[in-house]
């Protein structure tokens, strides 16, 4: 039974962080965009 709401917790756990990182990826493409309108330069990390 432990085993079982352990799993659920790091599932919860997973999924916030897949939040994140989409979160982070919209983020970052607008951002990439509006440094490319002021004639920057978007640089790889």
């Amino acid at each position: 039974m432990q085993e079982k709401q352990d799993t659920i917790k790091f599932l919860e756990k997973d999924t916030s962080i897949m939040r994140v990182k989409i979160h982070a990826e919209k983020f970052s493409s607008s951002a990439e965009r509006k440094i490319e309108e002021a004639g920057g330069e978007v640089v790889e990390k």
